[in-house]
């Protein structure tokens, strides 16, 4: 989203009308994967859809930084917004799942500290090697690493909650926030 700014001007000449058609294009992304999970409405399988998500956000933001046509650009912008909003809600409401109720505030912050802190320093740096090397480099470079990546991890929290009792994974994160409470 940091990134879309420079991609409206620079790559599509479209200045601010295309940024508030590629935000829009977010925005009815992110609406229609909320309104898919509210009308699922259970946990069960979250972790399938977080998979899958992760795979087509990555993708699609490839692509994206591959694309010169605006309108192919706007749409691959609705299907990562649609997707990475499933990945995002399915973490929470996995998280909230698991988490005793006495820790689950600490829990929830920890994961909220982190999702916005760690995505706003990335912009930071991939902001300034942008400016070195070109947008389309940077970000395509960035999110054919996450294409590769981002799902194994998601993978991997699959296995732990089919392969362990969520009860075990919510202890072990509740000990490790507990922990770095203490620590702060």
């Amino acid at each position: 989203n940091e990134m879309l700014p420079g991609f409206a001007a620079s790559v599509f000449g479209r200045g601010a009308e295309g940024l508030a058609t590629l935000n829009a294009a977010a925005g009815l992304g992110a609406l229609i994967g909320a309104l898919f999970l509210v009308l699922r409405g259970r946990t069960a399988g979250l972790t399938r859809i977080m998979l899958t998500g992760a795979f087509l956000a990555s993708s699609a933001l490839v692509l994206f930084t591959l694309t010169g046509q605006f309108w192919v650009a706007a749409g691959l912008i609705f299907l990562a917004a649609m997707s990475l909003l499933a990945v995002q809600v399915g973490s929470n409401s996995l998280l909230q799942t698991i988490a005793r109720p006495d820790m689950r505030g600490r829990v929830i912050s920890m994961n909220s500290s982190v999702s916005v802190g760690g995505p706003a320093l990335g912009a930071l740096a991939m902001g300034f090697l942008a400016d070195r090397f070109g947008l389309q480099l940077v970000l395509g470079l960035v999110e054919k690493d996450s294409a590769i990546e981002d799902p194994g991890v998601v993978y991997e929290a699959a296995l732990v909650d089919h392969a362990f009792p969520l009860q075990l994974v919510g202890d072990a994160a509740n000990t490790l926030t507990a922990q770095l409470a203490v620590e702060f």
